[in-house]
């Protein structure tokens, strides 16, 4: 049982363990034990608090990754907006350059076409990502309490 049994001086045998030695031996062997036990129920519920800060992780993650893809969206839809009205006022410029003896004629074909364009830009074509609000706070981001340094140890995993 890994008790050291000491010889005896008079026979040189080893004499057996006293009950009371087993019995502190035994004692002792519960006390590691029980005190395994509450450690292992620790570092289960520390297991669990874990699992719960991940999968809040992963939710606002996911949330993340849809916002991003929104913005990624708006700002191509932005882009393409931008170069059709370039190419249209350097259309419009040359056709104002080509066509100088019919200005009336092309002032009012260019009222026409902004008219269209604004009212096609209002009620035709909304943006792909019309919803995307950034100063709408939609998922409130918390910081999760760091534990301190001193009480951790890296090794098991286990707070003292």
């Amino acid at each position: 049982m890994g008790v050291n049994a000491t010889p005896d001086e008079e026979t040189g045998h080893g004499s057996a363990p006293s009950m009371q030695q087993v019995k502190g031996e035994i004692q002792h062997s519960i006390a590691v034990m029980q005190e395994n036990m509450r450690a292992m129920a620790v570092r289960e519920s520390q297991l669990l608090n874990l699992d719960e800060k991940s999968a809040a992780l992963n939710g606002v993650s996911t949330v993340f990754q849809r916002g991003a893809k929104r913005l990624y969206q708006q700002q191509m839809w932005q882009r393409y907006k931008f170069f059709v009205a370039l190419v249209s006022t350097i259309t419009w410029a040359a056709c104002v350059v080509m066509f100088r003896n019919h200005l009336k004629a092309l002032m009012m074909f260019t009222a026409l076409a902004a008219v269209v364009a604004w009212i096609a830009s209002h009620y035709l074509w909304q943006s792909p990502v019309n919803d995307l609000n950034l100063d709408e706070e939609k998922t409130q981001l918390v910081r999760a309490p760091q534990e301190s340094i001193d009480e951790y140890d890296g090794i098991s995993g286990s707070t003292s």
